[in-house]
């Protein structure tokens, strides 16, 4: 698999859906939602639905600092974190400019879109 999106899972549960599919594939490329308001070095993973509606889609994803956690034993790392879009490769699938970039580094210079 060269690239693997995760959508936004119901109860927060991207976190667990990610390691799941890395037991099974090798993605050059990662995307997925997270909760890019929890910055690193702090991490956040939802455990399940809440029951209360509010707070689940509060509580909708995964920190950036818990995904990093995840994906870096297998060769991926942050490149681009966008509103609450993130991006994570591997450095042969990239080669443009030296990998791991700082996940602070990323976190700072974020685009955060909103409504207007």
């Amino acid at each position: 698999v060269d690239v693997l999106r995760i959508q936004q899972q119901a109860g927060g549960t991207g976190c667990q859906t990610l390691r799941a599919a890395l037991r099974e594939l090798q993605p050059q490329v990662v995307i997925m939602i997270v909760h890019a308001q929890i910055p690193p070095p702090f991490k956040f993973e939802p455990l399940r639905d809440t029951g209360v509606p509010g707070l689940t889609e509060a509580f909708y994803s995964c920190s950036v600092a818990s995904v990093e956690e995840i994906l870096r034993p297998h060769g991926l790392h942050l490149l681009r974190l966008s509103g609450p879009y993130a991006m994570f490769v591997h450095p042969q699938a990239w080669g443009r400019s030296p990998l791991p970039i700082d996940g602070f580094e990323c976190y700072r210079h974020a685009e955060v879109w909103g409504v207007g």
